[in-house]
C-alpha cells in the first residue's frame, strides 16, 4: 500500500527484525548499535538510553546506512556491510569487537542484497556478476570462514527489486517470509537454508469489502500485519484499519479501525501493534507525534505516547522486549539529530538522545 507506507521505514526496520527473534538472557543488558554513514558505530545502552561508546569501523569508507546494507547474525558474531556508491563491495566484521574480517570480493556496479539467516551455517548474497555480463546470481557463503560456496541453481523469485518486496525471518530462523506492501496479499515462506518455496499464505479473503486498497505491512513472530485503506477515492487521505494473521494456524485477530493516517508495525514478540501518527507540518505546522499502542489479541487500545517532532523522521527500532520504541528525527537545532525513546508500558517520552545521522539500529544483549 504505497499510498501510506514509507519505503524508507520498511528498510530501516529490517535490521531490527533480523535480531528481534533472538532469545535474551534474563540477566543480560540490552544494547543497540547505531550506524553512521561516515563509518562510525555508536553503542546505546537501551536500559538507560545512554550512548556508552563511539567507535570507527576499520577498513571501511562511507556507506549507505539503510538496513539491508547493514546485516548482522548475532549468534555467529557476524556483521556485514555493503560499501560503495557506484562500485559496491561487502565487508565482514566481528559483531562484538567490530574487528575487520575481510572483503567478500564481489565487486559489482549493482547494489547487492545480503540475506543472513539467524540460524544455519550459511548466508546469501544476490549480486550482478561482472564476469557473467552482470547477470544476477545468488552466491552462498560460509558464515565462519566467509568462503564462497558457489551459486544457487537459480535466483529465488522473491529477490526482485528492493522497493517491491519485504523480507522477515521466523523466530526459529528456519523460514524466510517474503511479502509486498501492495496486492497481491500473499506471503511466501522459503526454507532459509535452501531458499526453496515451502508454503504460500493469502490474506485476500479476509479483506473487508469496499476498501480502496490493502497490503501486508509487517511480519513478526510468525504473524502478519495486514492494513486496509477505507478512503472514498484515490487522492483522499488514507483512512486505515488493520488486523493480524497468524501464519502458523491461519487465525486472524480483531480488526482495529482508526480513521487516521500513519505507519504500522508489530512489536518483535507479535503481541502489540504500533500505529505512528507523526506529523511534520513544516515551520508553523503541526509538529507532534502520536504513537498509538494496541493489543493484538483483543484489538483494544492500550495507550498513546505523544512526543515532539522537529522534522521528518522514522521509527528506527523497537526493543526486542517490546517495551520501548525509538523515533529518529531532526533535532531542535539544524545541525543535530534526535533519537527519542518512547515507553510502550507507561506511554511516556523517556528521553531525547542527541546523536549523529543514524537510522539503523541493531539490538543485542550481553552480560
Amino acid at each position: 500500500m504505497r499510498c501510506y507506507r514509507s519505503r524508507w521505514v520498511i528498510t530501516v526496520l529490517f535490521a531490527s527484525a533480523i535480531i528481534a527473534g533472538m532469545v535474551i538472557a534474563a540477566e543480560a543488558k540490552t544494547f543497540a548499535y547505531l550506524f553512521s554513514g561516515d563509518g562510525k558505530v555508536l553503542t546505546l545502552d537501551t536500559d538507560t538510553d545512554t550512548i556508552t561508546a563511539t567507535r570507527p569501523l576499520p577498513s571501511i569508507g562511507p556507506f549507505m546506512q539503510i538496513a539491508g546494507n547493514i546485516v548482522a547474525s548475532l549468534a555467529d558474531n557476524l556483521l556485514l556491510i555493503v560499501e560503495g556508491s557506484r562500485q559496491f563491495g561487502i565487508r565482514a566484521f566481528d559483531f562484538r569487537s567490530l574487528r575487520y574480517r575481510g572483503d567478500l570480493g564481489l565487486g559489482t556496479t549493482h547494489l547487492p542484497d545480503v540475506l543472513v539467516p539467524p540460524t544455519g551455517p550459511h548466508f546469501f548474497v544476490k549480486w550482478a556478476d561482472p564476469s557473467a555480463g552482470d547477470a544476477e546470481v545468488v552466491t552462498r557463503f560460509d558464515k565462519a570462514t566467509l568462503k564462497n560456496l558457489g551459486n544457487l541453481p537459480q535466483v529465488p523469485g522473491f529477490l526482485g527489486p528492493r522497493e517491491d518486496r519485504k523480507l522477515a525471518f521466523s523466530p526459529d530462523g528456519a523460514r524466510l517470509y517474503a511479502y509486498h506492501g501492495d496486492p497481491p496479499l500473499r506471503v511466501e515462506a522459503y526454507d532459509s537454508r535452501t531458499m526453496k518455496l515451502t508454503e504460500t499464505y493469502d490474506a485476500a479473503p479476509l479483506i473487508a469489502p469496499g476498501v480502496l486498497g490493502a497490503g501486508v505491512d509487517d511480519i513478526q513472530a510468525d504473524r502478519a500485519l495486514v492494513g486496509e485503506n477505507s478512503a472514498q477515492k484515490y487522492g483522499d487521505p488514507p483512512l486505515l484499519s488493520f488486523f493480524t494473521l497468524s501464519l502458523r494456524d491461519q487465525i486472524s485477530t480483531p480488526r482495529i479501525t482508526t480513521g487516521l493516517y500513519g505507519q504500522k508495525y508489530l512489536t518483535p514478540g507479535g503481541d502489540k501493534i504500533l500505529f505512528n501518527e507523526a506529523r511534520w507540518g513544516g515551520l508553523g505546522g503541526q509538529n507532534v507525534g502520536r504513537l498509538h499502542v494496541y493489543s493484538v489479541a483483543t484489538g483494544t487500545k492500550l495507550g498513546q505516547v505523544n512526543y515532539p517532532v522537529y522534522g521528518e523522521g522514522v521509527l528506527a527500532g523497537i526493543r526486542p522486549q517490546g517495551d520501548k520504541a525509538y523515533y529518529y528525527h531532526a533535532a531542535r537545532t539544524p545541525d543535530q539529530r534526535t533519537l527519542t525513546s518512547l515507553s510502550l508500558n507507561t506511554f511516556a517520552v523517556i528521553k531525547e538522545i542527541t546523536s549523529w545521522m543514524v537510522d539503523v539500529m541493531i539490538f543485542f544483549d550481553q552480560p
